[in-house]
């Protein structure tokens, strides 16, 4: 439903209009919410922007400044970030955008927009977009990219980086998402666009060109939209853009981090405390250019889980893999420590990946605080070749309640090799009383094989054979109970295990997509009982289709 806002523009129901006397304009393109979606089927639908509406139009009345914004259409129906989706299904967004642009120019010489976005990595952090980085005190390019801000806005970011880094709040500079793309909508202010066919974008690239805009694309991770304190150190920190800053201005800090040449690194640790009710699955990989990648996920009680991803491009020194304030530190004779402290999304449900953009919007933003150390099992005749059999000890704070924990633990250390072609794939981590710990894992080719290792009584056994048997939910996919067959050279181990925690997330795969459940679950063998994690992959149709902002 359409209704008439100023004489001869129609502007749909969903959009707010903010009209302000400083020369600032805030867009919204992506603060919408979608329908529900039937997760197996809707896996590569892209995520709205939670909270940007509202943090939108906060900006905006904090600073008297102009703002359009999009409260409540799906992205994917209609992109207001997208060039091709304007211009088809919204050309009045181009007479907005221009109607405010001529008014800026008018009053101040110039007019600067600011674009919200949102991401999903759950760490303080910010990555502006402009259409290029920064290095040298000028732009680098990035791909087939044009700058979308002159070269004299370079200290007004400045001074926005330094106001987020004094409140905890990492700023990069295009590192995730540069806004370089021909149909990323700030190209519209740019050569780029100087001499289409469209009169309205034909001057908005000229005025562009001619350095009259800046156009910058905040992409804001979680908790910086959550509603907190540190989204009230965001909203100072953008408050900077309505101020001047000094010509000569530092710029390093805007600058590009060198691409490093590094050898790979991978660690990840799975655990599963009974006694205290948590269970936890920590990663991170260093990549050779240096980029790291973090996730430390915990499941609380019967239902509820806290989830904290990152991914870090700043050098780091010594013996940590460090990512976004999750730190992994290298010790004596094989320890690890682990360490976490800041922001965590918790979910109410174990299912908040299917549909990411429900989950996410039923999530609170919560603090973690952890310590543990895991030591390796002191046992003879280990392979070395499969994930490592130790213990792990150490505390977990979640919302101001701290468990201890003591559990059997296994740690990866180094990359996975990927198969030649996806296979169907599970893995268990079953620890049985003090003396006894199943490793193992199976690829399902036609026939299933097996490996892994058993700890049995002090000494460490390679398997000679296994065999999986899972038993799934009615009617559905998910693993409720498993029976587990495996011998060694000592004898053979029948295991009976129950599905406490299962968690499904849909992945994409060269060959379509993939359905994982990663969980915990209580083990029981001859009389004795313990609490393990596992995994199990199965291929579902369909190929998933990529995302770009």
């Amino acid at each position: 439903m359409y209704h008439s806002v100023n004489p001869g523009t129609a502007l749909p129901d969903w959009l707010v209009r903010i009209a302000g006397g400083a020369p600032l304009l805030f867009v919204a393109p992506h603060g919408g919410r979608s329908a529900r979606a039937a997760a197996l089927d809707e896996a590569s639908r892209k995520v709205n922007d939670l909270h940007t509406a509202e943090l939108t139009i906060e900006l905006a009345n904090r600073l008297g400044a102009s703002a359009i914004v999009n409260r409540a259409e799906d992205r994917n129906r209609l992109d207001l970030n997208r060039v091709g989706d304007v211009r088809k299904g919204a050309p009045w967004f181009i007479d907005l955008l221009l109607e405010n642009v001529r008014r800026q120019i008018a009053e101040a010489g110039e007019a600067t927009l600011l674009f919200i976005h949102g991401w999903n990595a759950i760490q303080p952090c910010c990555d502006i977009g402009i259409g290029a980085r920064v290095g040298g005190g000028t732009f680098v390019p990035v791909k087939q990219g044009v700058p979308t801000v002159p070269l004299r806005f370079l200290p007004r970011l400045a001074k926005f980086a330094e106001a987020s880094r004094r409140g905890g709040i990492d700023v990069t500079i295009g590192d995730r998402y540069p806004a370089a793309g021909r149909e990323n909508v700030l190209q519209l202010f740019t050569a780029r666009f100087a001499d289409d066919l469209d009169p309205r974008v034909r001057e908005l690239g000229r005025l562009g060109a001619a350095g009259k805009i800046a156009a910058v694309q905040i992409e804001l991770a979680v908790p910086l939209r959550w509603p907190g304190a540190l989204r009230t150190r965001l909203i100072e920190a953008v408050a900077t853009f309505a101020e001047s800053a000094p010509a000569d201005a530092t710029l390093t800090m805007l600058e590009a981090v060198p691409a490093q040449c590094l050898a790979p690194e991978q660690l990840a640790l799975e655990f599963h405390d009974g006694e205290a009710g948590v269970g936890g699955f920590a990663a991170a990989e260093r990549l050779v250019s240096g980029r790291r990648q973090g996730r430390f996920l915990i499941c609380i009680g019967a239902t509820r889980l806290g989830l904290f991803t990152g991914e870090d491009a700043l050098p780091t020194t010594g013996d940590q893999l460090r990512c976004g304030g999750l730190a992994w530190t290298r010790g004596a004779a094989g320890v690890i420590t682990l360490e976490y402290e800041g922001p965590c999304l918790t979910f109410p449900r174990t299912d908040p990946f299917l549909d990411l953009e429900f989950g996410l919007s039923e999530a609170e933003l919560s603090r973690l605080e952890a310590k543990l150390e895991w030591q390796p099992t002191a046992a003879a005749g280990s392979s070395g070749r499969h994930a490592r059999i130790g213990r792990v000890e150490g505390r977990v704070r979640h919302d101001g309640r701290t468990a201890t924990i003591r559990a059997a633990a296994t740690l990866e250390d180094g990359h996975r090799a990927d198969p030649k072609r996806w296979q169907e794939r599970r893995a268990l981590r079953i620890p049985l009383g003090p003396k006894t710990f199943l490793s193992m894992s199976s690829h399902t080719d036609g026939d299933e094989r097996v490996e892994g290792e058993i700890l049995r009584d002090g000494r460490i056994e390679p398997l000679l054979s296994g065999r999986v048997s899972v038993r799934n939910s009615a009617g559905g996919l998910a693993p409720q109970a498993m029976r587990v067959e495996v011998a060694s050279r000592s004898g053979s181990l029948r295991v009976l295990g129950q599905v406490t925690h299962a968690i499904p997330v849909i992945r994409p795969a060269a060959e379509g997509r993939v359905l994982t459940f990663f969980g915990l679950a209580r083990f029981g063998a001859q009389g004795r009982v313990g609490f393990g994690t596992f995994e199990q992959s199965q291929r579902l149709g369909g190929k998933a289709k990529g995302t770009e902002r």
